[in-house]
């Protein structure tokens, strides 16, 4: 969702404190899309880091059967 410049930018900065600045250069059905393929929970933003990464492991397996049913 970001780009090289953009992760030198960021640098250490939590997702908090970036994203507000980011997010608007994407369309609501781009950031749908988004989320889902980067099995990205709506909140991940705010989210404490363990909690994320339960709550995307879920998503990630979810994506990866999504596009094995696809093949």
């Amino acid at each position: 969702m970001v780009e090289w410049p953009d992760n030198n930018d960021i640098s250490y900065q939590s997702p908090a404190v970036y994203w507000p600045q980011y997010k608007d250069r994407y369309s609501k059905e781009d950031w749908k899309d988004a989320l889902y393929w980067h099995a990205l929970p709506e909140s991940w933003a705010t989210m404490q880091y363990e909690d994320f990464l339960m709550a995307r492991r879920g998503m990630i397996a979810q994506v990866i059967k999504d596009g094995f049913a696809k093949i």
